[in-house]
C-alpha cells in the first residue's frame, strides 16, 4: 500500500513502453498488503474492486477491447506474484496477450499509485 493516505491505487491498461523499472524494494510503499478483486463479466470486460482509506473501497469495470485492439484469439494471465516498480508508482498484476503472435503480453493490468485529493 501506499506509504501516506494522500496516495491511492487506481487500476490502468499500460503497454509493455509505458512501464516503470521494476526494483526489488519499491520506495513509498508500506509493507501492508491490500487485497483488490478483479472478475470476469464477459466479453473481455473486468469488474475491479480496490481498496481505499480506512476500510473504504472503489469499484468500476475495465474494458480490455476499449482500451487495446483485440483481434483475434486473446488471454489473460494473472501474476501469481506482483511486479512492483521501483519508485513504487506501478504494480503489474496481470498480462493481456494476443495467441495470434504466440501469448506474447500486448499490455499490463497495472495498479497505479495516483494522488487524492
Amino acid at each position: 500500500m501506499p506509504l501516506t493516505a494522500n496516495f491511492l491505487w487506481s487500476i490502468k491498461l499500460l503497454r509493455k513502453e509505458e512501464l516503470r523499472p521494476q526494483g526489488p524494494n519499491p520506495q513509498n510503499l508500506t509493507t501492508y498488503t491490500g487485497l483488490f478483486s478483479l472478475r470476469d463479466v464477459g466479453e473481455n470486460v473486468y469488474q475491479f474492486t480496490l481498496p481505499g482509506k480506512g476500510g473504504a473501497s472503489s469499484q468500476g469495470k475495465i474494458d480490455l477491447c476499449k482500451e487495446l485492439p483485440c483481434g483475434g484469439q486473446t488471454s489473460f494471465n494473472m501474476l501469481k506474484q506482483p511486479r512492483y516498480s521501483a519508485d513504487g508508482t506501478q504494480c503489474v498484476v496481470a498480462e493481456f496477450s494476443s495467441d495470434d503472435i504466440g501469448k506474447v503480453p500486448l499490455s499490463y493490468v497495472v495498479l497505479v499509485r495516483t494522488q487524492s485529493h
